[in-house]
């Protein structure tokens, strides 16, 4: 998958989330931001801030901007550090 249709489909589950579970409030949310990536890190730190998230649910990742990495790369510097968060 292109790096780029991963951010933007995290940036788009992300902001789904409220609208999915009415009772869920910013304490309920994770946002992912790749501080390699300019993009997201503008599309999270925007969202972070119309949503009031909470500084404790925001991760930051560091990973490659490339459009494509391979499953090691994923599972080591994306689902990793997410899982770390």
């Amino acid at each position: 998958m292109p790096f780029w249709k991963l951010v933007l489909s995290l940036a788009l589950a992300v902001a789904a989330m409220p609208y999915a579970w009415a009772q869920a409030g910013p304490e309920s949310v994770l946002v992912v931001i790749n501080t390699q990536s300019a993009l997201s890190r503008s599309i999270g730190d925007y969202y972070v801030a119309k949503r009031r998230i909470p500084a404790a649910n925001v991760c930051r990742i560091q990973v490659t901007d490339t459009e494509e990495i391979d499953r090691a790369i994923y599972d080591r510097q994306i689902a990793g550090a997410v899982g770390g968060c």
